[in-house]
């Protein structure tokens, strides 16, 4: 009842009072007893009813609060506390509801209570679809839905209330016309003594006084809840601006600004950590002679200093020291614990939202394992390069770089090691070049470089050997010493391109043609590359499909003793395309080690040499063994020696009846691993051969480690074999010398004419191979071959 209603009640009662004086001697005491009780219970109802009515609308409104604080916490584990309190004020209303229902349901309609009850319901459902938004969507369309939906169906609930509210006021008018009524009936009907009327204004007084107090208690209530809802549109706002990425210094203006609204007189300074040191960067209520001497600080501990406010840690999700938050305020102003803790968790969202952007940006744009450019950034900077290049009439370069045999390293080492190569790849090429060039990492072991307004290409192909020389120097990783090189592909605008996408094509096509011509080299772009890399992409989709479209076949050769007969044969894979024919092994092999097709490739033939070897077996012509080339990187595989042991199982050959060779290249960093698939195998029966001896890096420290059989020597030596003392026939005779020496075999691969096998045979060479001797066969034309001739001897046979 307002302070309207009180008066009305006066003037009505003031009139009665006086009859009373008169008639007062006619009632009993008890009478008057159950008049001032009845006006007292008159009064308390109303002022009950109040007061839950006041309780109801702060649960509604603490329940909005915690769920925009959800809205404003960025980590899950912040949000869930607040879901929980907005779901324990959701009980409290509903309490209140039912005390309104159940103590003045003859006061209110139930219809305006089921009209809230049903405006509330709505809210709570469309504010739980906000939460779980929270749950799967960006915070953005957290709070726009909320704004849409959950913020309408509030505000039509609080005016249902307000509603409800309206109808209580109205009820107390009423009761002050019913007290009134019931005073005039006990003051005519009983009469009233002079004494029993001091007890009713007594009565009266005590009501009015109980009455005032509530009345002030509520409109300190209204007062502080008016305080309350502004502080939570500022936060609101401030959110608003965290979500729309507004700047920060602005955003952390606002985050400051609360505390004069919170606490008169007070005001607050908001520093961040800019490498290890603390600097302001906003302010609010607080003069500037006072944070001047603070404006830029070492450490925390100097905030504090002549300060008779807290001081407040910024930090992030991780506990990561991010700022402090000092509040400045004359000594007789407390400022609230928990508004200072609130406003520390805004400024701490704030600050983490834009670093977490700007690590977003900087991780779009960026190569995280080198912090380079990426392949974006590198294209959007050799767009800009190209447009410079343009104003001044001068040239840019692109030079693509790609690591050799760098997944071996992976393979070998593993991807710590290849992980630390990058770095160090990255490290090197960021300091031959200049600033105003760009060095990016565009996936993988594939580094660019943008060479901006360049003379002329010379001057791109200086810095192509730079790059080639310095990279070629060894690596240290993972303790151990690697050696790399890298092949380099030089375009350069206008002459190879006009636009970024041409430049990076043809640079890289210059690349891929310089691994072709040998690795470890740089080629500039020439139009012809194109044909070449529309070749082996054709080839490298072919190859794919090969096997099971039959395509791969493998072809015999055999080996033969000094006396002309067949102790071994060794398997050779032939693909015979159907629209392209035959494709020369040269060409697709060292496709399928780029693409990684080679395993599939190696384990197709050692089981087709198994299968075969099988039917020679029962041919009974096949006295030795089947040899198989086996790629380094197949061998590099942990799971090879299992793959062999299974085919093996699978097929039934014989181990002891399978050689495995292998060059000597495949030893290098990777000897441990090797050695321990080697001796896996030779359990089985397996032997293994070093083939192209001569050609690789082999000590014969490390030849003496080998858990080998035989070698075999490479063609380019016995092709000069018969030139006399000015040929190989030294080195030849000394290999096999050496071989003989160590228990292991020879073998001289490309015998072609008759003079080179003499003398193969006059140096104990113990097999030959070539042309002169057997060409490779399908396996049914080699039966039909060796089956023509003698069993014991298979001198002079030779295919046409």
């Amino acid at each position: 009842m307002g302070r309207r209603g009180m008066r009305e009640a006066r003037s009505k009662l003031l009139p009665l009072l006086a009859a009373a004086a008169v008639i007062g001697g006619v009632l009993t005491v008890s009478d008057l007893r159950r008049a001032a009780a009845s006006c007292r219970s008159l009064y308390e109802m109303d002022v009950r009813a109040l007061e839950v009515e006041a309780e109801m609308e702060y649960h509604l409104d603490e329940s909005r609060r915690t769920l925009l604080y959800a809205l404003a916490t960025a980590d899950p584990n912040e949000q869930l506390p607040y879901m929980d309190q907005t779901r324990a004020n959701d009980a409290l209303v509903a309490g209140s509801l039912n005390q309104l229902r159940a103590s003045y349901g003859k006061i209110i309609p139930a219809t305006s209570l089921d009209a809230f009850a049903r405006r509330w319901s709505l809210y709570r459902a469309r504010r739980d679809a906000v939460i779980a938004r929270i749950l799967v969507d960006s915070m953005e369309v957290s709070m726009a839905h909320d704004q849409l939906e959950g913020n309408v169906a509030f505000q039509a609930a609080l005016e249902e209330l307000r509603g409800i509210r309206a109808l209580l006021r109205q009820h107390a008018g009423r009761q002050v016309e019913l007290v009134s009524g019931i005073l005039l009936r006990w003051t005519i009907e009983t009469g009233i003594f002079a004494a029993a009327l001091g007890g009713i204004i007594w009565a009266l007084l005590r009501a009015r006084r109980e009455r005032n107090r509530v009345l002030a208690d509520l409109r300190r209530s209204n007062g502080a809840l008016a305080d309350a809802r502004y502080q939570e549109q500022c936060r609101a706002a401030i959110l608003e601006m965290v979500s729309k990425r507004e700047a920060l210094p602005e955003t952390l203006e606002a985050v400051a600004g609360l505390v004069p609204g919170i606490a008169p007189g007070a005001g607050a300074g908001i520093w961040l950590d800019t490498g290890g040191v603390l600097r302001l960067k906003a302010s609010a209520g607080v003069d500037e002679r006072t944070l001047e001497a603070v404006k830029r600080v070492e450490s925390v501990d100097e905030l504090h200093g002549g300060n008779t406010g807290p001081v407040s840690l910024i930090r992030d999700a991780a506990g990561v020291l991010m700022g402090a938050l000092r509040i400045f305020h004359p000594r007789w102003v407390h400022f609230p614990e928990h508004s200072l803790v609130e406003i520390t968790q805004l400024a701490s969202l704030a600050v983490e939202n834009q670093r977490l952007y700007e690590r977003l940006a900087f991780q779009a744009q960026h190569d995280l394992l080198t912090n380079l450019p990426n392949r974006l950034l590198f294209h959007d900077r050799l767009e800009q390069a190209i447009h410079l290049a343009y104003r001044h009439a001068s040239r840019t370069a692109v030079v693509w770089i790609d690591l050799d045999r760098y997944k071996q390293i992976n393979d070998t080492l593993g991807h710590a090691a290849g992980d630390e190569v990058l770095r160090e790849v990255a490290h090197r090429l960021t300091g031959l070049v200049r600033e105003s060039d760009t060095v990016s990492r565009l996936g993988g072991d594939e580094f660019a470089v943008v060479l901006g307004e360049i003379g002329c290409i010379a001057d791109a192909e200086r810095v192509a050997v730079k790059i080639r020389d310095t990279l070629s120097a060894p690596f240290f990783a993972a303790g151990h010493e690697i050696r790399t090189s890298a092949s380099c592909g030089i375009s350069v605008y206008p002459d190879h391109g006009t636009d970024a996408a041409m430049l990076l094509r043809n640079a890289d096509l210059a690349m891929y043609s310089a691994k072709r011509a040998g690795r470890n080299s740089y080629q500039i772009f020439a139009p012809h590359f194109g044909e070449s890399l529309a070749r082996r992409l054709e080839l490298e989709r072919e190859l794919g499909r090969a096997i099971p479209a039959g395509e791969l076949r493998l072809a015999y050769q055999a080996l033969m003793d000094r006396g002309g007969r067949v102790q071994a044969l060794e398997a050779l894979l032939r693909w015979n395309h159907a629209k392209m024919g035959p494709v020369p092994p040269a060409e697709f092999i060292p496709i399928a080690e780029e693409s990684g097709l080679i395993y599939a490739l190696g384990e197709f033939v050692i089981r087709q040499a198994c299968r075969d070897g099988l039917r020679f077996l029962e041919d009974g012509f096949l006295k030795g063994r089947i040899a198989v080339n086996v790629s380094p990187r197949q061998l590099l595989r942990p799971d090879f020696s299992a793959m062999v042991e299974r085919v093996l199982e699978e097929t039934g050959y014989p181990g002891e009846r399978l050689e495995l060779e292998v060059t000597e290249n495949v030893f290098m960093n990777n000897l441990d691993l090797v050695v321990g698939q080697i001796d896996s195998l030779r359990e089985l029966g397996v032997s293994f051969a070093i083939d192209d001896f001569g050609t690789g890096y082999s000590s014969l420290n490390l030849l003496r480690r080998l858990p080998v059989d035989s070698v075999k020597i490479d063609r380019c030596f016995i092709e000069t074999l018969e030139d006399g003392d000015g040929g190989c026939g030294t080195l030849v005779r000394g290999i096999i010398a050496l071989a003989h020496n160590m228990q292991l075999r020879v073998v001289a691969e490309g015998v072609e004419t008759e003079r080179q096998f003499r003398l193969l045979q006059a140096m104990n060479c113990d097999l030959s191979q070539g042309f002169l001797l057997h060409r490779p066969m399908p396996p049914d034309a080699l039966i039909a071959a060796l089956g023509a001739a003698a069993p014991e001897q298979l001198e002079g046979c030779k295919a046409s």
